[in-house]
């Protein structure tokens, strides 16, 4: 994503389905739910609402306070983020080119991808050690990674052939190979579609 830190109505369109998509789904769902209440006030919607053990999803929190401090704890934490990302990178390498709107765009999404998607609009290996500490610390409860890239002019010995790469080591890899890491990728989310799942195949 690094040619696009530049576009930010691109980054503006993705921002929200990194969120919706991942820890923000449930609130999400839950405000969907509960304006389809109001609105046809049917029964069932309030039920699933109030019974999402019982209906078997428990993805669906069981109440809206829980959706409260979920937002709570991820704004609270990208907001942590943006504010020291913005002040030890604002005049950084990695911002070159970048007006004060594509600066602050640029590292919103920058910030948002560390707990829940692993893209990146900056260079890792221009970053300073500081915020690479506090990425690694939201990766950790995000459970999720950047790919570093490699940069030539990190070498102690330096290869006249060596050439800049922001791909990760499976950008290196076949069509074939990249093919069978998406349908593995895939099968790795879907085993995992209900509570229920995630347990061992037995092919035998």
């Amino acid at each position: 994503m690094i040619v696009f830190k530049n576009n930010s109505g691109l980054l503006l369109l993705i921002i929200p389905h990194i969120l919706l998509g991942n820890t923000l789904y449930v609130p999400c769902l839950r405000l969907v739910i509960w304006l389809m209440k109001k609105v046809t006030r049917r029964d069932e919607f309030s039920y699933l609402l109030n019974n999402s053990k019982e209906v078997g999803y428990d993805h669906l929190l069981p109440s809206s306070h829980h959706c409260w401090l979920l937002v709570v704890t991820v704004l609270g934490f990208n907001l942590i983020q943006f504010v020291m990302f913005c002040s030890m990178e604002w005049n950084s390498k990695n911002m070159e080119g970048l007006n004060i709107y594509q600066k602050v765009v640029a590292s919103m999404f920058q910030v948002i991808n560390s707990r829940h998607s692993g893209e990146s609009v900056f260079d890792f290996s221009s970053i300073s050690s500081a915020i690479l500490v506090l990425f690694i610390v939201m990766i950790a409860y995000g459970n999720v990674g950047f790919t570093t890239g490699y940069s030539c002019i990190k070498q102690l010995k330096p290869e006249v052939k060596c050439k800049d790469s922001y791909i990760g080591f499976s950008g290196k890899w076949s069509s074939q190979g990249k093919f069978i890491l998406i349908v593995v990728m895939f099968f790795g989310r879907l085993k995992k579609f209900n509570m229920n799942g995630g347990k061992a195949w037995h092919l035998s």
